[in-house]
């Protein structure tokens, strides 16, 4: 109940920010979006925004969203009000775009043992989101070291399901086939040329 309550909050503080306006375009039209064969969703990390207040992470997150809605259509073609958003515990925040419409996302939540034996594994809770949404931002993965949240794309010919993490190794994202991860310099970009000799 108190997560439902949360997520109308911020859904109408995203109103309240919004104007209820698409975002604002600084240089002109953004470009043309080329999807790349077989991705069902794109995704973007929209970086570490760790911040004291709630107010914080929502300022950070509508500037961010509005970098990419100058650099790609389909930021631009979604409202910022539109967008759908859950915040779990951890600071990483994700935003995915579903390339086709009446696409219905899942959020579980996973949770690991805190003693990692290996008869202990992973448990995958309860739907914590179950929406249709053009557009689904979300804050998450307390630890460098594992996913905290299990996310499903459901579309009418296929049904994705995955777990975004950033690779402790270059940077990378890591989402599961069937997502096309973007990167948007001077926002965030993995180091994927680095010799480790």
């Amino acid at each position: 109940m108190k997560k439902s309550v949360f997520v109308f909050a911020m859904l109408i503080f995203f109103l309240g920010i919004s104007g209820c306006n698409t975002p604002v375009k600084n240089d002109g039209e953004p470009n043309s979006f080329q999807w790349e064969e077989g991705a069902i969703a794109a995704m973007v990390y929209f970086n570490y925004l760790n911040s004291d207040s709630l107010d914080g992470k929502f300022n950070n997150w509508v500037s961010v969203y509005n970098a990419y809605a100058d650099e790609y259509s389909i930021f631009a073609d979604v409202p910022i009000a539109d967008v759908k958003t859950l915040i779990l515990p951890g600071d990483e925040v994700y935003c995915l775009i579903p390339r086709y419409e009446n696409t219905r996302i899942v959020v579980r939540p996973l949770n690991w043992p805190l003693d990692f034996d290996s008869n202990n594994m992973m448990e995958v809770g309860d739907e914590v989101f179950d929406e249709i949404a053009k557009a689904f931002i979300v804050c998450c993965n307390e630890s460098d070291i594992y996913s905290n949240i299990q996310i499903t794309i459901i579309t009418d010919n296929n049904e994705l399901t995955f777990s975004p993490f950033i690779s402790l190794k270059d940077g990378e994202i890591i989402a599961g086939d069937g997502v096309q991860v973007l990167y948007l310099e001077g926002i965030y970009a993995p180091v994927l040329e680095t010799d480790y000799h």
